[in-house]
């Protein structure tokens, strides 16, 4: 079946072609300003994780996944799906698949925090590797999340164009 292989109720990607996916992204990363990369685009989650949970999600904003300096990414999803993950991505790691969602696209009142829980959350990763006072590379962020990270003490920089040169190297 080549690199694709059925795991339960979804299609994983081998070890080796998720491992490919995030290791340009994490050269050209090193080659930046940026201390970490943090995505939520859907497209830029699946390119650095090599997991999906369905076309539904695609325009949810709810995964991220944090791309740090020297380091491996750590993804946030939905508890049932970050337990999948767990248990059918291996390239990932049991630690670094984790439960925690976004706004899902304001679905979310400001009231429950959670744009101030994924700040918290990307800060204490930054500042455990030292790289809380680096620039932040943001794919695209809703706007009460990229505030909380801002309030966070964190300096945001466009990270699209990193994603977009990564993946160009996938089509040519």
């Amino acid at each position: 079946m080549g690199p694709w292989r059925l795991t339960g109720n979804s299609v994983s990607i081998s070890t080796a072609c998720a491992v490919n996916g995030w290791h340009r992204a994490k050269t050209l990363l090193k080659k930046s300003e940026m201390g970490a990369l943090l995505c939520f685009d859907m497209n830029n989650v699946r390119y650095l994780t090599s997991t999906h949970i369905g076309t539904w999600a695609q325009d949810k904003m709810n995964r991220f996944t944090l791309l740090p300096q020297d380091d491996e990414p750590i993804l946030w999803d939905f508890g049932s799906a970050a337990r999948h993950h767990q248990l059918y991505a291996p390239w990932l790691g049991e630690k670094r698949s984790r439960a925690g969602i976004s706004l899902l696209r304001g679905a979310m009142s400001p009231e429950m925090g959670r744009a101030e829980d994924v700040a918290k959350k990307i800060k204490a990763e930054l500042v455990e590797r030292g790289l809380e006072k680096e620039p932040l590379g943001v794919d695209i962020a809703e706007v009460p999340v990229l505030f909380a990270l801002q309030k966070e003490g964190l300096h945001i920089v466009d990270g699209q164009q990193l994603m977009s040169e990564a993946g160009s190297s996938r089509h040519g």
